[in-house]
């Protein structure tokens, strides 16, 4: 189970082992959003920038055996290099340049 909150304080999301994402606004009662991944979800993370308008998926990362069982994006300091770090069941670690 994974918790976190906007900076505002006005979104909840969660992740949980069934494999649902869940987003809360907490300025009305009840759910917002919920999202379904095929496998536990036990980290969840903010885009940098706060927005949650638009959770939909870019694009579906297919280069680990096993399932993605955490994921951190690099810092905006880093630009202008950007980087998406994957860690899988499959014991692998994967950097992803996410700028190409």
């Amino acid at each position: 189970m994974a918790v976190g909150f906007s900076d505002d304080g006005n979104w909840m999301y969660s992740g949980s082992e069934d494999g649902t994402v869940k987003i809360w606004d907490l300025r009305t009662p009840g759910l917002q959003r919920e999202y379904e991944s095929r496998a536990a979800v036990n980290t969840v993370a903010l885009h940098p920038n706060q927005t949650m308008m638009n959770f939909e998926p870019l694009h579906r990362l297919q280069a680990h055996k096993g399932y993605i069982l955490n994921c951190l994006l690099s810092p905006e300091y880093c630009d202008p290099h950007r980087y998406l770090a994957t860690a899988s069941s499959d014991h692998t670690i994967k950097i992803w340049n996410v700028v190409t």
